[in-house]
């Protein structure tokens, strides 16, 4: 090992003077391995004529092979790391003069605040954590002044007077106005026409009026007339084709039919009531006021067609209904009846109790095995019936 390796820095490797305790370059500690000396071997004369006086040995004229240098691992740093600290075996170079280094103590660098740590920055200086710390008595105290301040502002607050200036525009007992809330109600949507006749268009009807023969040899008379559907279970018809029909067939304008029994009132309102329920009807709201008029539905049975129009038609059949789609009357021809008049009919039929049918009975005797139940004795009459010329 040369003798300026003694001064060579481990950590970075700088050359430094041969006195220097700490490298120029890095500010770390310089380490120091005492070398001893060892002492020169003395040659005794003895030695010297033992050599001399020994047969010569013919082994020892053959030379020694030489060790091979082993070869260093590791990078520079290492090795000069490894050379500071005296861990290293034993080397044998291509010089002979080369002495092994004998290691007889581990130095130990003694610590010191001002060699850096490579790689790192310097500390931060420590500060005290203010969540960690407790609260004293001047925040219990602060707290309790906060407190006491928002109560007093509050209660001030509610019990406050009336802190009007005492001047010519005040002067007496002034007695507020009433507060008035206004509330505006949203108008009733006005019905278009379609929608109308989408509404009402079903509960147009045809009728077959029929009286019944006296003798079985006879055929029933049929006259057809209209109606509207008042109800689930009745029917309000124009009864002036026949009078005394005994009974009625109910034809919507699909095809279906429904046997139903006659009702007859002083005002010449006929109604027909049958057992088969039906939901396409007027559906009368009693609650609701009567209108003005804005549509007429009307139906001709002979095309079997609805119209709807803003002004009364000449057909048999028209439901008169107002703006915002409610039904008002129903027109029979030259008659006409007010929805609020109607709005008490709710006739129902049931079949006699023990009354027996043949297989083959025909309408009369199925109208003779049924009975309505429920119905008004009297129909009273409404102001806004009335008859017209037209």
């Amino acid at each position: 090992m040369s003798a300026s390796s003694s001064s060579d820095c481990y950590l970075c490797g700088a050359r430094n003077d041969p006195d220097a305790s700490y490298c120029e370059r890095c500010n770390g500690q310089l380490l120091r391995i005492p070398v001893e000396a060892q002492p020169e071997e003395l040659v005794s004369i003895d030695s010297i004529v033992d050599d001399i006086t020994e047969p010569p040995d013919l082994e020892a004229d053959v030379p020694k092979e030489r060790p091979k240098p082993r070869a260093r691992k590791g990078s520079l740093q290492d090795q000069r790391l490894s050379d500071a600290l005296g861990l290293s075996e034993g080397t044998t170079s291509v010089d002979d003069n080369l002495i092994d280094t004998v290691v007889t103590s581990i130095p130990r660098a003694t610590p010191s605040a001002d060699i850096p740590l490579l790689g790192t920055r310097a500390g931060a200086v420590p500060q005290s954590s203010l969540s960690s710390s407790e609260f004293g008595p001047r925040a219990y105290v602060l707290l309790g002044l906060l407190l006491i301040a928002t109560a007093w502002l509050g209660y001030s607050t509610l019990t406050g007077k009336d802190t009007t200036p005492d001047s010519i525009a005040f002067t007496g007992t002034t007695t507020p106005p009433a507060s008035t809330t206004t509330t505006t109600e949203k108008p009733e949507r006005v019905w278009k026409a379609n929608e109308v006749e989408g509404r009402y268009s079903f509960a147009l009807v045809r009728l077959d009026l029929i009286r019944c023969p006296i003798n079985d040899d006879d055929d029933p008379e049929i006259v057809e007339t209209t109606g509207v559907n008042l109800t689930t279970n009745n029917v309000v018809f124009n009864a002036v084709p026949m009078p005394d029909a005994d009974l009625a067939i109910i034809k919507n304008r699909t095809g279906a039919r429904r046997l139903a029994i006659i009702e007859r009132f002083d005002d010449g309102v006929s109604i027909a009531s049958t057992m088969t329920p039906t939901s396409r009807n007027l559906g009368i709201d009693p609650s609701v006021a009567p209108g003005s008029s804005a549509f007429f539905v009307a139906y001709d049975p002979t095309t079997n067609v609805v119209t709807t129009t803003t002004e009364r038609q000449a057909l048999p059949v028209q439901i008169e209904v107002g703006s915002n789609g409610e039904a008002l009357a129903v027109v029979l021809d030259l008659q006409t009846v007010s929805t609020q008049q109607l709005s008490g009919i709710d006739s129902r039929v049931e079949t006699k109790p023990d009354y027996e049918l043949s297989k083959n009975a025909t309408d009369c005797e199925i109208a003779e095995s049924l009975q309505i139940v429920g119905a008004p004795e009297t129909f009273e009459s409404s102001p806004s019936t009335e008859e017209t010329d037209e």
